[in-house]
């Protein structure tokens, strides 16, 4: 009975270490190509095209093997293998591979192609995963007996694959995977009245010492200790802190297509033209459906594909029956496929002062220079700016062709609206371009422009008018300076406006227009510079008036204001010589603080009789109140004051 129950144990051991699964990579993989496994990596390096041989070496924990591997041998080296069973050949090969390796611990990655997989963690039931793709990377979470679809990757795992169940011999060593387990001692203590059973155990040289139902984890492996069966034997299992993955991968397309028929695979169509026997007439197209290359396929294990430009075709199976349907496979690369903007190339420079004066003119150039391959055709250019500028004047919008190596220089003019470090912008240009993919032959492309920044000097205005005038008699010439003097950082137009009687005839050279009883001029100063403004009043009422002036520059005010007397015009009769003076003649003079620019036009002189009547003026003599007819009046009755005063002088 004893013997049968030692023999039953030993039988238990050795079916427990033959119970080691293992992981896959099954699919289409471009050659050549490295495929890491943990600490194991195949370099498949060179393929022999006529006899469909594969090159690859093996790699890992101290291995080194090359081996030449034909269509359909499976070699094995250490845990690993590799089958291939179909080579598809065009500018790029790809092969239908099985490959075996053992399991994947946490921590440890494996790639091939444009995917890597990195295991983060298992538990009893699930294992998750970053994948990283052509395109993006992603974690993933995979239940034991469910698959996951991520690109062309079909993924499934195991999650902490047990792989070893059964009965450990004192002073025995068994290797498990890449394990050695020894049970080395066993021990009976008496702890308060409980006996209890330990064991001491070697795990890869490193000692551990367990009591029933207890765990160890060593070298990516957990340990647990189920029973103790004498002092000689010891039940356990042993799992991994890991995973089996088994990984299919997919090419691009798999598509069946009867004789005629057309598919779209990435920017391209495909189309079977006929089928003859055991060979298909297969074409690529542009996206308009002109031809762009054509090969006749056959099914064969080592097989030519149809390539152009990032596409590969192959034909897996051709069926016999009335519709004759071709069974296809695809493999785009989309670094290879063609792209617009591999061939049209424009570099476009803005390029703009480093500092400028708040509201002045400034120069930026737009630089276009043709790098790419191709001419550029219908180039429209259109500035993108921030609203703390505006463009001012005229610059050319569109340019007919820029051919290859050409450059352009294009000047614009812009006025900052903002003081500070300001964000200018960029320009945008669209142009057409010859294009094989393109259905006409041209395709429209965008170009964008560097961005710039631009230090603004921000506008501080300050002005100051003096108003220089004297006292009058009716009829009388009053002569009025206006001086406007800029203490401003820089030179920004300013207007000056003077307010006037109403009852008043004016003349000026120095003002340009009138509105009612206000004249303006529009002019600029350079810092620390000033004007004389000047213009004649003749009065034809008695008073004591008032003269304002307003200078606005950009939204900022400086005002002064003055005031002079009208005395009646009562001429002398003393002497024949003597001219009549006013009773009082003082002078009067007022200052004040103003801010911005003018500009200045010229016009022929009119009589003003309306105060709501604006008027250029060039040197004029007007009255800007009481309408026409009393302005009329008022100056024949300076001519009849002054007839008199001549008849007197001649009777005298």
């Amino acid at each position: 009975m004893k013997e049968k129950f030692l023999l039953m144990i030993l039988f238990l051991v050795v079916i427990s270490q033959s119970v080691y699964a293992d992981s896959t990579i099954s699919g289409w993989i471009l050659v050549p190509d490295s495929v890491k496994l943990g600490d194991y990596s195949i370099e498949i390096n060179d393929i022999s095209i006529t006899k469909g041989e594969v090159f690859a070496i093996f790699e890992g924990k101290g291995m080194h093997r090359e081996y030449v591997i034909p269509v359909g041998k499976e070699i094995k080296a250490d845990n690993i293998s590799l089958t291939y069973w179909k080579l598809i050949s065009g500018e790029r090969t790809y092969i239908l591979t099985t490959i075996h390796f053992p399991y994947l611990l946490e921590g440890q990655s494996i790639s091939f192609g444009e995917y890597q997989i990195l295991l983060f963690s298992t538990n009893e039931n699930k294992t998750s995963l970053r994948v990283y793709g052509k395109e993006e990377s992603k974690d993933l979470t995979v239940k034991s007996g469910e698959s996951i679809k991520f690109e062309n990757l079909e993924i499934s795992a195991v999650s902490r694959p047990e792989i070893f169940n059964g009965f450990l011999i004192k002073d025995e060593e068994y290797r498990i995977g890449d394990w050695k387990l020894k049970f080395i001692d066993y021990n009976v203590t008496n702890e308060n009245g409980t006996l209890i059973e330990r064991a001491k155990i070697e795990i890869n040289g490193n000692t551990f010492e367990l009591k029933k139902g207890q765990t160890v984890e060593a070298d990516g492996g957990i340990l647990t200790i189920d029973d103790f069966i004498g002092e000689k034997y010891l039940k356990v299992h042993f799992v991994i802190k890991g995973a089996y993955l088994h990984i299919n991968v997919l090419p691009d397309y798999h598509i069946s297509l009867s004789v005629g028929k057309t598919t779209k695979l990435g920017p391209y169509l495909v189309n079977v033209e006929n089928v003859f026997g055991n060979e298909a007439y297969i074409s690529i197209l542009n996206p308009c459906g002109k031809p762009i290359n054509s090969a006749l396929l056959v099914p064969n294990t080592i097989g030519a594909g149809l390539y152009y430009n990032g596409l590969v075709i192959g034909v897996l199976n051709i069926s016999s029956g009335e519709e004759r349907k071709v069974e296809l496979i695809g493999f785009l690369n989309e670094k290879d496929v063609p792209k617009l903007e591999e061939y049209a190339l424009l570099n476009i420079t803005l390029l703009a002062p480093k500092n400028v004066n708040q509201y002045e003119r400034f120069t930026s150039y737009i630089y276009l220079k043709n790098d790419g391959k191709v001419d550029l055709n219908f180039l429209q250019i259109t500035p993108v700016l921030s609203q703390d500028f505006e463009i001012v004047g005229t610059y050319p919008t569109f340019l007919e062709e820029l051919k290859v190596g050409e450059t352009q220089k294009i000047p614009i003019e812009l006025k900052a609206l903002k003081g500070g470090s300001l964000y200018l912008g960029q320009i945008k240009v669209s142009a057409y371009a010859q294009f094989e993919l393109a259905c006409k032959g041209f395709e429209k492309i965008e170009f964008t422009s560097n961005e710039d920044w631009i230090n603004v000097n921000e506008y501080k205005p300050k002005y100051v008018t003096v108003i220089n005038t004297a006292d009058g008699k009716v009829g009388d010439k009053i002569k009025v300076n206006v001086t406007v003097r800029s203490f401003s950082n820089f030179d920004v137009p300013f207007t000056l406006s003077v307010a006037l009687p109403k009852e008043f005839a004016i003349y000026t050279t120095d003002f340009t227009k009138i509105n009612g009883n206000i004249l303006y001029v529009t002019d600029t100063l350079s810092t620390n510079s000033s004007k004389t403004y000047t213009f004649t009043m003749i009065p034809n009422k008695v008073g004591e008036f008032t003269i304002e002036t307003s200078l606005e520059s950009k939204g900022n005010f400086f005002k002064n204001h003055t005031t002079f007397k009208v005395y009646p015009n009562n001429p002398s009769t003393n002497s024949p010589s003597s001219t009549a003076t006013p009773t009082s003649n003082s002078s009067k003079i007022s200052t004040t603080t103003i801010t911005q620019t003018m500009e200045k036009t010229t016009t022929v002189s009119k009589i003003v009789v309306q105060n709501t009547t604006v008027v250029p003026l060039k040197s004029k003599l007007l009255f800007s109140g009481g309408g026409f007819v009393s302005g009329v009046a008022f100056i024949l009755l300076l001519a009849y004051i002054a007839a008199k005063l001549e008849e007197r002088r001649e009777k005298s």
